[in-house]
């Protein structure tokens, strides 16, 4: 266990500092940047110390490369942009050290995951706990009220409990096996779990991040055969709540039914069967992709793209240049970002930053493609780490979604995580503690409970000390 002596050792520092970032994900971005440096420096310290060897393969030179020609693109187009996101592409550069240490400490067992997947179900059941109390009755356990019609739970005015949820989704479901080895008591708590994430992400309203999370259960259900009973009872369950909750709450309703008339619209068509009885106009529902702020958002990208289509404007251009683009014409829109990864990294660093960034990629799955077909596979604990690593890196890579910023502190933590994770695909991991007994997980749990309620009061009271002082 992470405390359970006097002199704390390297390795428990690290799998702390590792395991607690789901915990500081919800406290805040200032945490989440501290969090990841104190786990590379402690890292490195640990590596050095053991004497272990990066090793640079076809996917880490790819890496390497992509993350160097960021910061050489940035510099490139210093005179459109300015000279504060040539710095940021430099410090873009955790990620890339994230990724290696990750690499590093998976490869040599070192990375505790039986308990960063028990956190991370602990954090997910909160989050969605807390979205779900503030929805009933209209404040979260915090006292924070819904902002702007969005429900929030502890991240108060920023829209993202939904994604929080979805993300972390499926560490949680596996997090839930770990916790609880009964078979017949593991499948009631896991129809719960997922439940509960499901109404959570769906009454959050982030909209992309609840289409997401059902495909991740589904493929999931393909592909776990332990997990089905579970996922379709949920399923059913979710689809009776959800039904009644869109047919009472018209706000609800209309976010959802927004989703769906972002893309389907009724035109009045002439009908020439009816024109020589009546004159009437039929209504159709057709399909107008133009009607989508995120599809003007993605015109305008392309549009910008093509000024610089090998090497990119650079990185965080596209909050300069799509104004420029939608001065020209309505049909344009302007964002702080493409709200794509694809279309992002096509933007910002060209064709050649996508194509290495694909490549890498692409990398990833073949390894994890060859580790499918092993014989050995099958038949070891592996799975349960493989599995919801490698279908999060999946749908984290699905082109045909709206996304955040891919290199923000927060969504950019989350993703270059899920990235450094997928490693697992190369190596022959195993978790020593993957038999610990209960007793050192409910020590763990309450540990990490005891962090995060603690942190976030102290966040609700530093705020609401802020508040007195402005208006005072």
């Amino acid at each position: 266990m992470f405390l359970n002596k006097k002199n704390i050792s390297q390795n428990q520092l690290l799998n702390f500092l590792f395991c607690l970032i789901p915990v500081s994900l919800i406290i805040g971005s200032l945490v989440v940047n501290l969090n990841i440096l104190l786990l590379i420096i402690v890292s490195f310290f640990y590596i050095k110390k053991n004497k272990y060897n990066f090793t640079f393969d076809y996917t880490n030179i790819l890496l390497t490369i992509f993350f160097l020609f960021v910061i050489f693109t940035t510099f490139l187009n210093v005179e459109q942009n300015n000279y504060g996101s040539t710095i940021k592409s430099i410090l873009l550069i955790r990620f890339l050290l994230l990724y290696f240490v990750i690499e590093l400490l998976i490869k040599n067992n070192k990375l505790n995951l039986v308990n960063f997947f028990i956190i991370s179900l602990v954090c997910t059941v909160f989050v969605s706990v807390d979205v779900i109390i503030q929805y009933v009755f209209g404040k979260d356990i915090f006292g924070y009220t819904r902002w702007d019609g969005m429900i929030g739970g502890p991240f108060e005015h920023e829209a993202i409990a939904g994604t929080y949820i979805q993300k972390f989704s499926l560490f949680s479901v596996f997090g839930c096996m770990f916790l609880f080895k009964n078979k017949n008591l593991n499948k009631k708590i896991l129809f719960l779990v997922i439940l509960l994430l499901l109404i959570g992400a769906f009454l959050a309203s982030n909209r992309m991040s609840t289409i997401i999370l059902i495909g991740s259960f589904v493929l999931l259900f393909l592909f776990y055969k332990k997990t089905r009973l579970p996922i379709f009872a949920s399923f059913m369950a979710f689809i009776l709540i959800a039904s009644l909750v869109i047919n009472f709450d018209s706000v609800v309703k209309k976010k959802y039914q927004h989703l769906y008339k972002r893309f389907v619209v009724e035109k009045n068509t002439n009908n020439e069967s009816e024109i020589l009885n009546s004159e009437k106009n039929v209504k159709k529902e057709v399909v107008d992709l133009t009607s989508s702020y995120h599809y003007r958002i993605y015109m305008t990208v392309l549009e910008s793209w093509k000024y610089s289509p090998i090497i990119g404007h650079g990185h965080k251009s596209f909050r300069t240049k799509c104004q420029i683009i939608a001065n020209k014409e309505n049909k344009y829109s302007c964002s702080t970002h493409p709200h794509n990864y694809h279309l992002q990294v096509l933007h910002d660093f060209g064709i050649l930053g996508f194509l290495l960034i694909s490549a890498f990629i692409f990398l990833i799955f073949l390894k994890a493609f060859k580790k499918l077909r092993q014989k050995t596979f099958r038949d070891s604990n592996f799975k349960l780490f493989f599995f919801p690593i490698i279908i999060a890196l999946m749908f984290e890579v699905w082109p045909i979604k709206s996304t955040g910023d891919l290199f923000t502190s927060w969504n950019g933590a989350i993703v270059w995580l899920i990235v450094a994770l997928s490693t697992i695909a190369n190596s022959n991991f195993f978790d020593k503690t993957f038999n610990q007994p209960l007793k050192e997980k409910k020590k763990l749990i309450s540990l990490f409970s005891l962090i995060g309620l603690g942190s976030l009061i102290f966040k609700k009271m530093y705020i609401h000390l802020e508040l007195l002082l402005f208006y005072s």
